[in-house]
């Protein structure tokens, strides 16, 4: 399970941009990566599932793992990205 820490690890780790939003129930994040924007969103929870990150970060919940867990650079990361679209 990715809990709020782990998803803030992912966004240090790829150095998303926080988007401020007027009366967000969420943390927004946005990214670029070969001039596509990515954007996903950090719940305030501290024991809220993050699954929902599987889509927005395109990446199956192992990999989220690893990329959270620092087994994963954001190179490999961005290079999957690429891969897939």
């Amino acid at each position: 399970m990715l809990q709020r820490n782990d998803a803030q690890k992912i966004a240090r780790k790829i150095d998303a941009e926080r988007v401020k939003r007027k009366k967000a129930k969420h943390m927004w994040f946005k990214f670029r990566v070969n001039g596509k924007a990515y954007r996903f969103s950090i719940r305030h929870g501290r024991k809220s599932d993050h699954k929902h990150l599987i889509n927005d970060l395109g990446l199956p919940l192992s990999k989220l793992q690893r990329l959270a867990q620092c087994s994963m650079s954001a190179e490999e990361y961005f290079s999957i990205l690429r891969e897939n679209s």
